[in-house]
């Protein structure tokens, strides 16, 4: 896993070393093994390198050919790169390394963009004809790894992460509409940053860069389920156990050593379970919470790895440990994120780093096999029942409610039922949005300054794609494409590359992507069963207990956290002369938000504040004048 930056000028190269040396030192931490750069009239490209396959110097990037008419810089890794070895061999060419990286070189020079679609793994990478003074950029399918892009009339700057690019920036200025749409999501998925003029590149999306001009295309589209599913269930298991266990056993290749996070859910215990099948004893790793047993799934983790037989370590946690690496949490995101639980991620990375290189993740099965309460709340409501009137009826006794209710299980009992009611009224579309975020569209327009223009409909015009006539189709086929890649994924990289560790997620193999989503929601999500397709899938592989225990997201206590260690720090980010000097933010309105944040505890209030200081905290880093 590595950093990746550079650019390409239209007339004549213009990067200079100062900034080619803060572009190679803020990436610095994805990449701590080696640093290398290659300049010509045209381009400049550099990488920071975290060695996994082939650690020696000769396989150190930028990556050039035997006649040095090509050039390559590539974070990731290839899995089925020993089978394009194999073909490219046949054809004459001849290795110098055991690396991904030189297979991926030669195999881009001999099939070019036709070659990208087949590449098993996840990559982002730059490939510079040396004679064409073309680039060839491309992301994965999935969005596993992270590109971001600024073009004007000059040239075109790409990294693997924002700060990457700043020192190539003339300026930067805060896209008003990208934040709205963050407040709402409390992240921004892909075209989208907080950068005017910088755009991520999607998922399954190339960029071809020449004199010319650029063009942006798709080598990759998610399949699109059948309305008809003619497997048998028998069937239908068979493939899916045969294609997730060869995706771990891809994934376990490595000259480094390797382990899996392990929580108490089913995804990464049926990954843990099925790596140590094929790496006995291999090392699994958890936290837990001291003070919070409501968020504390520790026990439940080691349990399962007495089970599996993995050499299991957990580490605990209370408020202040999250507190001590709050800014250092904070520090390596170049662009806000408020899902909390990447302080979790981050912790976990940290601790995890010291022992391997390398973790497999679960990620990925939630949104393939249908995980969250938002699938059986759409899958509910697609349902044409009597439950359903008499919510949508009682929507005004619930909102009634809600506002009274403070905190506790019976006022989230009453906030998500109100919130069921109202998506009743609503297109599958809007209820998607709604459903999707965690601050209102209401809620977001009163927090921001009035004059920002209404214009987040646009983005979410952009991001929406009704595929099917089935409603949780839909919502499978879109948290792949937006919540997956926008907050995920997003989550997993960033918080693991300021550790220098690299996350594999075998669940995001290509051909079990591609497999799963052909098939109906109605098979991966079963009477309400969630992920119902998955579990029995692998019901032998594990006890009846890690299958039903209920579903916990990785979270933080963040009402106590914010209640709690993070209270004063969280006053000064938003004081009312810095907020009305920025000029974003209805001062008069965070004001209300803060009190019920800081008194009662209200969810949304909570997470909506939480957003807003995890902007503050982006903006008072990377934009304020100094």
């Amino acid at each position: 896993m590595c950093g990746i930056t550079g650019a390409y000028y239209f007339k004549h190269n213009t990067a200079t070393s100062t900034q080619i040396e803060a572009s190679l030192v803020a990436l610095r931490q994805r990449g701590p093994d080696n640093a290398g750069s290659f300049t010509d009239e045209k381009v400049f490209l550099g990488h920071t390198r975290l060695s996994i396959i082939d650690v020696s110097a000769a396989a150190n990037q930028p990556f050039t050919d035997s006649t040095g008419n090509y050039q390559l810089i590539f974070n990731g890794e290839i899995f089925n790169y020993r089978e394009l070895k194999t073909n490219l061999a046949e054809a004459g060419v001849l290795f110098k390394t055991e690396s991904d990286t030189e297979v991926l070189l030669y195999w881009l020079i001999h099939k070019g963009i036709s070659g990208i679609s087949v590449l098993n793994g996840f990559f982002s990478f730059a490939f510079y004809n040396v004679a064409e003074k073309s680039v060839l950029i491309a992301r994965d399918h999935f969005g596993i790894k992270p590109l971001v892009y600024h073009q004007n009339e000059k040239q075109i700057t790409f990294s693997s992460e924002l700060k990457g690019l700043f020192p190539f920036l003339e300026k930067k200025e805060v896209d008003k509409s990208a934040l709205q749409l963050y407040l709402e999501l409390s992240y921004l998925p892909a075209p989208f940053t907080l950068l005017k003029g910088v755009k991520k590149l999607e998922p399954g999306h190339y960029l071809h860069i020449s004199a010319a001009g650029v063009t942006k295309q798709s080598f990759y589209q998610l399949p699109l389920a059948r309305r008809e599913a003619d497997n048998l269930q028998g069937t239908l298991e068979k493939n899916i156990r045969e294609k997730l266990e060869i995706a771990v056993q891809r994934r376990l290749i490595s000259d480094v050593p390797v382990g899996t996070f392990l929580s108490g859910g089913v995804d990464s215990a049926i990954v843990t379970a099925l790596a140590a099948k094929h790496h006995p004893g291999i090392q699994s790793f958890s936290i837990g919470f001291k003070d919070n047993a409501s968020f504390d799934e520790s026990k439940a983790a080691e349990k399962t790895a007495r089970y599996i037989g993995s050499d299991h370590h957990t580490f605990m946690l209370n408020e202040d440990d999250l507190f001590q690496h709050f800014e250092s949490a904070l520090d390596y995101l170049d662009e806000p994120f408020a899902d909390s639980s990447a302080l979790n991620v981050y912790v976990l990375s940290r601790e995890v780093s010291s022992r391997v290189k390398v973790a497999l993740s679960g990620d990925g099965a939630d949104e393939l096999f249908g995980g969250y309460n938002k699938h059986l709340a759409h899958a509910k409501a697609a349902q044409k029942t009597v439950s359903n009137k008499i919510i949508r009826a009682m929507l005004p006794f619930l909102e009634a409610n809600k506002k009274t209710s403070t905190n506790g299980k019976y006022a989230n009992r009453i906030r998500r039922a109100a919130k069921y009611s109202a998506g009743l009224k609503l297109s599958v579309e809007e209820r998607y949005r709604m459903w999707a975020s965690w601050g209102s569209t209401g809620q977001v327009a009163r927090l921001l300054k009035q004059d920002f223009s209404p214009v987040v409909d646009s983005c979410w015009d952009e991001l929406y794609i009704p595929a099917h006539a089935d409603e949780l189709n839909d919502v499978l086929y879109n948290d792949m494409r937006i919540v997956l890649e926008g907050d995920m994924l997003r989550k997993i990289d960033s918080m693991s590359m300021a550790n220098s560790l690299e996350v594999r997620p075998p669940f995001l193999d290509q051909d079990l992507v591609n497999y799963v989503m052909q098939l109906p929601a109605s098979l991966r999500y079963q009477k309400n069963n969630a992920k119902a397709l998955l579990k029995s899938t692998f019901k032998e592989l594990l006890p009846a207990e890690v299958f039903n225990r209920p579903k916990r997201g990785f979270e933080v206590p963040l009402t106590r956290f914010i209640q709690g260690a993070f209270k004063v720090q969280a006053e000064a980010l938003l004081a009312d002369e810095l907020i009305e000097s920025q000029g974003f933010f209805d001062v008069a309105e965070l004001q209300k938000i803060k009190k019920r944040a800081f008194d009662t505890g209200s969810i949304q209030d909570i997470y909506l504040l939480w957003a807003v200081t995890c902007f503050q905290y982006w903006f008072n880093t990377y934009l304020a004048e100094r």
